[in-house]
């Protein structure tokens, strides 16, 4: 009977043109190989926003977890908790999509927090964000060539000032410090007149 209702959700899901419950019959062989991924790789987040860091400790900290549901941290419960290494999660990243099959809750119920996340969802969720953010270069990994910071391989401003002149003689676009503020109205008057003649 419980297959037939999981099969019966599946195909409703699949009438809202959502594949994401179908993604759990090829996780399952290849979990154990992601969690290897994140025990070997160090994952670190390119901007201040640390929710995806977080939701990845803590589907670490509940890997060897058998339950289906897992109570979300939030701050009352870590100031009762002394001994645990759970730290409030904040689900706002989860996409409308992803919601209800971690969260159980509709997307217009997003403002009332979950009080549980079904565990193997919150995981493929977490682990199809990482694939996402490490394309977008939200999410690095420290010393690779392909998915590192790419923000660290951007000059600091005291080196593009000291040398935007010299670049703009180089390339031929009059660019200087007093010339930058114009640049755009530059570009713009360049391309004008390369259509009209």
């Amino acid at each position: 009977m419980a297959i037939d209702i999981e099969h019966c959700e599946a195909h409703i899901a699949h009438t809202d043109n959502n594949y994401l419950p179908f993604l759990h019959r090829f996780y399952k062989s290849h979990r154990a190989t992601l969690f290897r991924f994140l025990e070997v790789v160090p994952l670190q987040s390119s901007t201040h926003n640390q929710h995806l860091e977080m939701a990845i400790r803590f589907i670490r900290h509940h890997r060897t977890s058998r339950s289906t549901w897992l109570d979300v941290p939030t701050a009352e419960t870590n100031e009762q908790a002394t001994a645990s290494p759970s730290e409030a999660l904040d689900l706002s990243w989860i996409p409308a999509k992803w919601l209800k099959l971690v969260t159980g809750q509709a997307s217009s119920q997003r403002s009332v927090p979950p009080k549980q996340l079904h565990r193997q969802q919150f995981e493929l969720c977490v682990f199809s964000h990482i694939l996402l953010e490490l394309q977008s270069g939200d999410l690095y990994i420290a010393g690779s060539a392909e998915y590192g910071d790419y923000y660290s391989q951007l000059v600091t401003w005291e080196e593009y000032h000291a040398q935007i002149d010299e670049y703009g003689q180089q390339v031929n676009l009059g660019y200087g410090t007093d010339s930058c503020k114009n640049g755009p109205y530059l570009l713009k008057a360049l391309l004008i007149e390369k259509f009209r003649g």
